[in-house]
C-alpha cells in the first residue's frame, strides 16, 4: 500500500509538468511539492525516489546559473536560495545586462544624414509643433504612451554594470509573495517602477522550463503539413505555427 502511495506525488508532478508555458519557478515548485510528498510518505520506495530527485535537482539545476537567476527574480521562491546561490544568480544577471548593453551599442543607428542647419532645425520644430493638435484625444494618448516608453527605456539603457549590480543586491531578500501568484503579472506591475529588473526578469523567465511547448508544436505540424499541403512557403508555415501557438495559450 505504501509503495503504491509513494508514486502519487510523482504522478501529480508528471501531470503538472505537462502544462505549457511553465516558468522555471513553476517547475521548481512542482519538483519541491513532489519531494515533500515523497518525504511525507516515508516508505522505502518513496525515500529512494526522493533521494534520486534531490540528487538530480542539485546536480542538473541548482548548479546552473540561469536556473538560479530565474529563481532569484521570482519573489515566490527567492527565499529558497542560499547566499552563495544568490550571488551566482546575480553574477549571471549582470552578465546578461552587459550583453544587452553590447547589443544596444551594436544596434545603435549611425547618423548618415546631412548636417542640419539652424534654419532647418527651426523649420522642422515649427512644423512638428503645428502638427501636434492639443485638442486631439488620440494625439494626447500617443503623447502619454511615448512619455511612458521614453521614461522606462531611457533609465534602463543608461544603467551601467556597476549600477545594475547595486539594483540586484537591493532586490535580495525581497518580500515573498504567495506561490499561487502570477509572477509574470507581478513584474508587469513593476515595469515602470523597476524597468531594469523588469527587463532582466522578462529574459530569464522566458527560458522554457520544459520541452512541452516544443513537442506539441512538432505534433501539431502534421495537421498543417499534410499530403495536400507539402509546398507551403517556409515563412507562411512559420506564421501558421506561431498563430496556432498563440491560440493554444
Amino acid at each position: 500500500m505504501y509503495s503504491v502511495n509513494a508514486l502519487h506525488p510523482v504522478k501529480t508532478a508528471t501531470l503538472a509538468l505537462q502544462k505549457q508555458n511553465l516558468t522555471i519557478g513553476d517547475f521548481y515548485a512542482i519538483w519541491l511539492k513532489s519531494t515533500h510528498g515523497l518525504n511525507a510518505n516515508g516508505s522505502i520506495l518513496a525515500k529512494k525516489i526522493k533521494s534520486l530527485m534531490d540528487k538530480r535537482i542539485q546536480e542538473n539545476y541548482l548548479s546552473n546559473s540561469t536556473f538560479l537567476a530565474a529563481i532569484f527574480v521570482d519573489p515566490r521562491y527567492q527565499c529558497l536560495l542560499t547566499p552563495e546561490q544568490q550571488q551566482i544568480a546575480i553574477t549571471r544577471l549582470v552578465e546578461t545586462w552587459e550583453t544587452l548593453l553590447l547589443l544596444k551599442n551594436k544596434d545603435s543607428p549611425i547618423d548618415e544624414f546631412p548636417e542640419t542647419t539652424a534654419n532647418d532645425k527651426s523649420t522642422i520644430e515649427s512644423t512638428i509643433e503645428s502638427s501636434q493638435d492639443s485638442t486631439d484625444p488620440f494625439e494626447d494618448f500617443l503623447s502619454s504612451q511615448a512619455s511612458l516608453t521614453s521614461n522606462s527605456s531611457a533609465s534602463s539603457l543608461t544603467v551601467t554594470s556597476e549600477s545594475i549590480l547595486n539594483i540586484l543586491n537591493g532586490f535580495k531578500n525581497v518580500e515573498r509573495i504567495s506561490y499561487t501568484a502570477d509572477v509574470l503579472q507581478y513584474w508587469k506591475t513593476r515595469q515602470l517602477t523597476d524597468p531594469e529588473l523588469y527587463q532582466l526578469a522578462s529574459i530569464v523567465l522566458a527560458v522554457p522550463a520544459t520541452q512541452v511547448s516544443v513537442e506539441r508544436s512538432f505534433s501539431g505540424l502534421k495537421f498543417v503539413v499534410s499530403d495536400l499541403r507539402t509546398s507551403l512557403d517556409p515563412e507562411l508555415l512559420e506564421a501558421i505555427m506561431l498563430e496556432l501557438d498563440i491560440y493554444d495559450r
